[in-house]
């Protein structure tokens, strides 16, 4: 399992550091125009930029309340490479940087990957492009 960390002056944004994932969390009301947020619900937007190369933006939300929330990233074999958060969070808008590296810290090569949030009975997937 995955410990957050907050960072000291940080609590106000929530953001937090896992190894080399930054996970942030923010006040917004929406979190890009391709996904608008419906309260109480999650939502799981299209990753920033996409194709990638280093590193990209993946931006969900996760409706009021306490979750335990899944966010993993997976070769087209369907083999995960990257769990990016597994642990409970409360509501709000977040946001991931994923630098293109493994669960061991290598870099992965050149391709698609699936990225998939989890929680509950909720399961939504999208396509990313890493390109070198």
């Amino acid at each position: 399992s995955i410990q957050f960390t907050h960072l000291q002056g940080a609590a106000d944004s929530g953001t937090v550091f896992i190894d080399d994932i930054r996970v942030v969390r923010t006040l917004e009301t929406a979190i890009s125009d391709h996904s608008p947020i419906r309260p109480g619900q999650f939502s799981l937007s299209q990753n920033y930029p996409n194709p990638f190369n280093p590193a990209t933006v993946i931006h969900y939300h996760v409706p009021v309340g306490m979750h335990s929330v899944r966010l993993d990233v997976f070769d087209l074999m369907g083999k995960r490479v990257r769990s990016l958060v597994n642990g409970a969070q409360t509501g709000g808008e977040y946001r991931v940087i994923w630098n293109g590296m493994d669960d061991k810290g290598h870099p992965v090569s050149s391709g698609r990957y699936l990225y998939r949030l989890q929680s509950g009975n909720y399961t939504v997937s999208r396509q990313m492009t890493l390109i070198k």
